[in-house]
């Protein structure tokens, strides 16, 4: 019984019901030995429950109690708790989310500061651990509604975008996700500034254009995309469905 409630959990929290998900979660735990394994499993689906429903403290505290220490610092980012997340991270394994949360603390931090220097005051992680965190990070400042964090990116974008040269295109593809297009649209067009050859600034501004029916510059971009990808049935399918609207 625990494990098919463990599945239904897991189910409802994969089609985005996550109070269902929650309520399943305390259902099971209520008559769950702590000791079990499905224990830690229900858990932490609580917590990511909490997080989507932007209860970032609730979550931050529940990841913490099963160790879960990067998951945990990072909801208490999202909480503007940032002396807390500091210390949830310093806890954590090495590791890629740690590095990142190392960054991102010590970022957001210092970056209130008018005399701060980026390029000597806080350690960037690299490339490779931006490019695999950066726009979900950036994803939850928009959906937490975080305008201070926001801006913060915003002002030092010129610097971090020489440690990750997408940043910009991701920040788009944020908007993008959360259905801002016209949002979107002008990320993507400064980051077409910086990488005009980029397909996938072209096709992801086809999207926005299209969900805004501006069916020219739709048309224009994904003709750009056609360039670069020739033959591609996708995008023929997409400028066929312009066409015929």
């Amino acid at each position: 019984m625990s494990l098919d409630l463990y599945q239904q959990a897991q189910a409802a929290f994969q089609r985005a019901d996550f109070n269902a998900a929650l309520e399943l979660c305390h259902s099971a735990l209520r008559n769950l030995d702590s000791q079990d394994p499905l224990n830690k499993q229900y858990k932490q689906i609580q917590a990511d429950a909490l997080l989507e429903l932007k209860q970032a403290k609730a979550a931050s505290e529940i990841y913490e109690e099963i160790k879960l220490f990067s998951q945990a610092g990072f909801a208490a980012v999202l909480a503007e708790d940032l002396p807390l997340a500091r210390a949830l991270y310093k806890q954590a394994e090495e590791s890629p989310a740690a590095k990142w949360g190392n960054f991102l603390t010590d970022f957001l931090n210092e970056a209130q500061n008018s005399n701060y220097a980026f390029d000597h005051d806080v350690m960037t992680p690299g490339y490779l651990v931006f490019r695999f965190y950066f726009e979900a990070s950036y994803g939850y400042i928009l959906n937490y509604q975080l305008k201070n964090y926001q801006r913060r990116f915003l002002d030092y974008r010129n610097q971090l975008i020489n440690v990750y040269p997408e940043l910009i295109k991701d920040m788009g593809s944020a908007h993008l996700a959360r259905k801002e297009y016209k949002e979107a649209l002008e990320f993507l067009a400064e980051a077409h500034s910086h990488h005009a050859s980029d397909v996938g600034i072209h096709f992801k501004s086809a999207m926005a254009h299209m969900a805004l029916n501006h069916k020219d510059q739709a048309r224009e971009s994904l003709l750009n995309v056609q360039k670069m990808l020739p033959g591609s049935e996708l995008i023929e399918s997409l400028l066929n469905s312009i066409e015929n609207t």
